[in-house]
């Protein structure tokens, strides 16, 4: 399992378009569950359930950290090189002159400002959601043809 990018894994795995291909995941949806902790990619059901399986079955939990899911796959390196790794992103996006850039850091802005108290995949699963990808990829093409007929309409 790798609990480090386990939202996002069950996301991309559990989507609409996964599950085209892999219709056995209902426990995705399922809610606190067994399944969901045993079968699942997040350190924060497989946490809870084994510390308090009655709890957490009956819908308590007990949360995530970036900082424990490092540690649990990798040790204190893996503390050092995924925080590291979150504060060059930190500093990269700071400094970005770039819209799409610019557009990134908003979108992960609050995935990245909750990771101390939340899962790391939670910044990759904010960045490359579906929806709003399709989302801003609607507006970019809607944006182009507007343009092109604002364009067409000044060339006349």
């Amino acid at each position: 399992k790798n609990y480090l990018l386990g939202p996002f894994l069950d996301y991309y795995k559990n989507n609409a378009v996964g599950r085209l291909f892999d219709l056995d995941s209902e426990w995705y949806f399922a809610g606190n569950s067994e399944a969901k902790a045993t079968e699942g990619n997040d350190f924060a059901h497989a946490l809870s359930y084994v510390v308090m399986p009655e709890r957490y079955v009956g819908g308590e939990g007990i949360g995530s950290s970036f900082v424990a899911e490092a540690y649990f796959m990798y040790g204190y390196v893996g503390v050092f090189f995924v925080s590291a790794l979150i504060g060059l992103l930190i500093l990269t996006l700071y400094n970005v002159k770039n819209i799409a850039a610019l557009y990134f850091g908003f979108i992960i802005y609050d995935a990245l400002i909750k990771a101390p108290r939340g899962p790391f995949g939670a910044i990759m699963l904010a960045a490359f959601d579906l929806n709003r990808l399709f989302i801003v990829a609607a507006v970019v093409v809607l944006a182009l043809v507007l343009s092109r007929m604002t364009h067409a309409k000044d060339v006349v």
